[in-house]
């Protein structure tokens, strides 16, 4: 008897795990306003950074960003990146986390330039915070 409720325990408990790995990633997503000078540009920009936030499971996290920017000559600047986080828990203890970022720039749907940074990530499960911290940013422009 006690094999029968350990293996329907078992049962039961990989119905929950099968159908968390199954389940749809919970989606948020923002839409900032943004004014600046365009990376390569050398000229105002304003419009849209859209930020969308994937959480596919409990430390698995998909960031995608684009800006869609006008510059004051009319011309249409895009920007698109994807950071893929991964992280691992143990018991709330504080995890870090480095990762390579790259930002491909377009103008007129051109290729104008690639943002490249190094990003130092730190999560405290316990406490819920992200902190990142972004160093050795570079702006590598493409000749014409």
């Amino acid at each position: 008897m006690k094999t029968i409720k350990f293996l329907m325990a078992i049962f039961i408990l990989s119905i929950f795990f099968v159908r968390g790995a199954n389940a749809q990633p919970q989606i948020t997503e923002t839409i900032i306003p943004f004014d600046g000078i365009a990376f390569c540009g050398q000229e105002a920009v304003s419009g849209t950074l859209t930020i969308q936030l994937k959480l596919f499971s409990w430390g698995n996290l998909q960031e995608k960003h684009h800006w869609s920017l006008v510059g004051e000559s009319g011309a249409h600047y895009e920007g698109d990146e994807v950071i893929n986080l991964h992280f691992h828990f143990t018991g709330g203890v504080v995890q870090n986390m480095n990762y390579t970022d790259h930002v491909f720039i377009k103008k007129d749907n051109i290729p104008l330039g690639i943002i490249r940074s190094n990003y130092h990530a730190t999560w405290n499960k316990g406490t819920n915070e992200y902190v990142v911290v972004v160093d050795n940013w570079v702006v590598d422009c493409f000749d014409k």
